[in-house]
C-alpha cells in the first residue's frame, strides 16, 4: 500500500513544519510506504517576493548571511528535508487525475480549510475516484462560516472516505454540510511521544532564567509593555521565537538565531 500526504509545509511558520513532520511520522508507523506530495499553495510571484524580503531584510544588505530572514528561512528549508517528498512539485494546483500510485491519500493538518485560506487542492479535488481520501485533523479556524463553503466545496468534501477535525466546533459544521459522521482528533503533533521529538532535537544555549514569547502577528501588536515589565519584575533575559515574516520586535534582547543553530 502506498499513502499519500498533502499538508500545508511550505510557509516558514514552525507550527506548520512541525505537524507536516508529526503526521508524516505518525503514518510512516502504520505504513512504510508514505510520502508527502510536494505541494505549495503560494504562488510563483508571492514566493519570490518572500525570498527576496527574507534576504534583504530590514538592514538592506543584499545576500548577507548574518540577515535573521536569510538564515530562518534557510532553516526551515533543512527541517523539511526530513520528510520524503514526491519528485513531482506542484504549485497552487495540481493537475486533475494526478496519482502517484497511491492508494490512499490524507490531507491535514493545520488550517487547510479555513475558508480563508483553503484552495481545491487541500479538498484532494485532483485525487481519482478509486483513491481513498482521508482528513486527519484539518481545522477550519472559524465558527459560523458554513456559507464561505461553496457547492464545490460540498461536493469535495462528500467525496472523502474519513473525515475528522481538531475542533469540535469544526466537527459539527462537517457533519452537518456532508451528512457525514466527523470525529474530532487531536493534532498530529500530540501523536509523537518524547522520545520522537527527541530524536531530531538539537543542543541549544540559552539563559539559565528567560521569558520566551512567539507571536504570529505584526510587531505593533505585541503586548511590550506587559513583556518588558514581566521580564524587569522577575530577573528575565527576554528571547522572541519569531517568524521569518515578523522580525522586527524593537524590544528583544536576544532573537532566536542566537540560541538555535
Amino acid at each position: 500500500m502506498k499513502i499519500g500526504i498533502l499538508t500545508r509545509r511550505d510557509g516558514y511558520n514552525f507550527g506548520t513544519s512541525l505537524q507536516a513532520y508529526a503526521i508524516y511520522r505518525a503514518i510512516k508507523r502504520l505504513e512504510n510506504n508514505v510520502i508527502v506530495i510536494n505541494y505549495s499553495e503560494y504562488s510563483l510571484k508571492a514566493k519570490i517576493k518572500y525570498i527576496a524580503l527574507s534576504v534583504m531584510g530590514k538592514l538592506h544588505i543584499p545576500y548577507n548571511k548574518s540577515n535573521i530572514r536569510y538564515i530562518q528561512r534557510k532553516l526551515f528549508i533543512e527541517f523539511d528535508k526530513l520528510l520524503d517528498k514526491t519528485s513531482s512539485q506542484f504549485r497552487y494546483n495540481i493537475p486533475d487525475g494526478w496519482n502517484d500510485g497511491f492508494d490512499k491519500i490524507v490531507c491535514g493538518s493545520d488550517q487547510i480549510w479555513n475558508p480563508a485560506q483553503k484552495t481545491d487542492a487541500f479538498l484532494l479535488n485532483f485525487a481519482p475516484d478509486y483513491v481513498s481520501k482521508i482528513a486527519y485533523a484539518p481545522s477550519i479556524g472559524l465558527t459560523d462560516c458554513i456559507d464561505k463553503f461553496t457547492s464545490n466545496d460540498l461536493s469535495l468534501l462528500k467525496k472523502f472516505n474519513h473525515l475528522s477535525c481538531r475542533e469540535s466546533n469544526g466537527c459539527k459544521l462537517l457533519s452537518s454540510m456532508t451528512g457525514m459522521n466527523c470525529h474530532e482528533v487531536v493534532d498530529p503533533t500530540l501523536l509523537l511521544d518524547c522520545s520522537d521529538w527527541i530524536k531530531i532535537e538539537k543542543p541549544i544555549d540559552t539563559p539559565k532564567s528567560y521569558l520566551l514569547t512567539y507571536f504570529l502577528g505584526e510587531s505593533k501588536n505585541y503586548p511590550d509593555k506587559a513583556i518588558h515589565e514581566l521580564a524587569q519584575r522577575y530577573n528575565l533575559e527576554i528571547i522572541n521565537v519569531c517568524l521569518p515574516h515578523y522580525n522586527d520586535y524593537p524590544g528583544i534582547l536576544r532573537d532566536c538565531l542566537n540560541f538555535i543553530d
